[in-house]
């Protein structure tokens, strides 16, 4: 939730893995853990470019470009500090997903 509130300091992905495509256990790993907050509807999808939101219902789903954080996950930011989070720890994650 951190790295998705600051994305505009980070690159982060902004295309979907090739369908089929090989993905690295670590990358597989940070997207499953991001659905579920997708799930717990602390993350949202919405995409600036068609104006809409969507559904993040599988893996394959998660675009970080294309996240953000939910007015609970908001919350949740500040109230735990995850904004402290170096920003080299968030650079790491952000070149995972």
């Amino acid at each position: 939730m951190s790295l998705i509130s600051q994305t505009d300091k980070f690159k982060v992905r902004d295309t979907l893995w090739a369908e089929g495509g090989a993905v690295n256990a670590d990358s597989m790993d940070a997207a499953q853990q991001a659905l579920y907050l997708y799930q717990r509807q602390l993350l949202i999808s919405f995409s600036k470019e068609h104006g809409r939101g969507g559904f993040v219902y599988e893996i394959n789903l998660v675009l970080p470009s294309e996240a953000i954080v939910s007015g609970t996950g908001k919350r949740l930011v500040d109230l735990l500090g995850l904004k402290n989070i170096p920003a080299a720890e968030l650079s790491e994650l952000a070149s995972l997903l």
